[in-house]
């Protein structure tokens, strides 16, 4: 999100002066597991991220391999080009994160956070919170959370997840010096819990591990309650 806010700002120079961040609850593991290869600038500021079995690089390889082959140059400096790039990519690809399994993402959520996965998450919602408010016009940064199916179940067959990332972005905003300007929107602890429950059965995804919404609750649900807390503004 951090990285789609600077090409919204600085390429299309999209400035809103109230932002809507959806952060859901399998973003823990994401950030843990998958997100693991950033680059930064001096200033600590995110550039660019790796995701998990990410075929940019490959692809971006085998054209600049292709464009050699095809090209003027003498053979053997085609031929000097191919060694170099045939082991810089080699290299390259080592570095490549493998597809991350949904039960190593769900991990934080199903055994609970430790102090360092908590922490680094904290880091990673901090800096976005920072870049978000580099923008001076921005009156108020809006963070919606919603529960996981499964911290919602009340049986011995669906046992309850024991982290939530509600409870993790709510220590975020209460620490952050921007708190005045950050309104978190928690569906598992306001009054929307009730309906959730009520409608477990057809309110996430079937059969979905991470649990996302049905497109229905997002566009009756979801989006007009977040959007009935803007009026209020």
């Amino acid at each position: 999100m951090t990285i789609q806010l600077k090409v919204l700002r600085d390429d299309f120079a999209i400035h809103p002066t109230i932002i809507i961040a959806i952060i859901d609850q399998s973003d823990i593991g994401d950030e843990l597991f998958r997100y693991q290869q950033q680059q930064v600038n001096k200033s600590g500021q995110l550039i660019s991220l790796l995701p998990e079995g990410t075929n940019r690089i490959l692809e971006a390889q085998n054209l600049e391999s292709e464009n050699n082959l095809i090209s003027s140059k003498f053979a053997i400096v085609k031929l000097l080009f191919h060694a170099t790039h045939h082991f810089k990519t080699k290299f390259l690809n080592r570095k490549i994160p493998t597809v991350i399994l949904g039960s190593k993402i769900l991990s934080p959520l199903v055994n609970g956070v430790d102090t360092s996965s908590a922490e680094h998450f904290f880091f990673k919602i901090n800096r976005y919170i920072k870049t978000v408010f580099t923008d001076q016009d921005l009156k108020y940064l809006v963070i919606a959370t919603h529960p996981h199916r499964k911290h919602l179940v009340g049986n011995k067959i669906d046992e309850k997840f024991k982290a939530e990332v509600g409870v993790l972005v709510n220590q975020v905003v209460m620490k952050s010096i921007y708190k005045e300007k950050i309104i978190h929107i928690d569906f598992f602890k306001s009054e929307n819990n009730k309906f959730l429950i009520k409608n477990l059965e057809t309110a996430f995804i079937k059969n979905d591990p991470f649990s996302h919404l049905t497109e229905k609750m997002y566009s009756e649900y979801y989006y007009p309650f977040i959007f009935s807390k803007l009026k209020k503004l």
